[in-house]
């Protein structure tokens, strides 16, 4: 445990020796392997996610951006096929904000097939949108794009996954499953 407190404050310090600003915190999960990743949105909310902390597969989490009023913080795989996104956005309704989301990856997608658009209520009772994708990517494979929608008066909390289709299973499907369903609210 110590230890992970030591990589805690480690990543901290590089983020703010390197400039990058956080609109977010990382906390200790109670599973190692994963982190508490904290979005600050609104003027008194904040939304936690849970997040890999094993980056072996991973590039890292990427400098946090932010475009056209939306928040985010990437997590990219080594390989370059898998993202993960954490976002936030104010003032905008959920289907406005998915529809911004899945317009970013249509310019690289053609044939695309809806897989699911629905309110799902996740393992901690959250109620969130639901929009999933399957569409020929640039490479000429099937990619699939997975996202889910959580509202709080007047923000909007998106996690987003897009990757090949045949890479949806073993520790980035735990990856993913886990980040939507222990999702809350503080």
């Amino acid at each position: 445990m110590k230890s992970r407190k030591i990589v805690v404050l480690t990543l901290i310090t590089v983020l703010l020796a390197n400039g990058i600003v956080l609109a977010g915190s990382f906390y200790i999960h109670n599973d190692e392997r994963y982190w508490w990743y904290r979005l600050h949105v609104g003027d008194n909310s904040s939304f936690d996610v849970a997040i890999p902390s094993d980056l072996s597969d991973w590039v890292g989490y990427l400098p946090l951006k932010k475009y056209l009023g939306h928040t985010v913080l990437e997590i990219a795989s080594k390989n370059g096929d898998a993202v993960i996104q954490i976002g936030s956005k104010e003032g905008m309704q959920v289907a406005q904000v998915q529809q911004f989301v899945a317009g970013r990856w249509s310019a690289v997608l053609k044939d695309v097939t809806v897989l699911s658009n629905r309110i799902i209520n996740t393992s901690n009772g959250l109620p969130a949108q639901f929009y999933a994708l399957e569409a020929t990517g640039p490479d000429g494979r099937k990619h699939m794009l997975r996202s889910v929608y959580f509202s709080k008066d007047d923000v909007v909390v998106y996690l987003v996954m897009f990757l090949p289709s045949a890479e949806y299973k073993d520790a980035i499907q735990q990856h993913w499953l886990r980040a939507v369903n222990e999702s809350e609210w503080r």
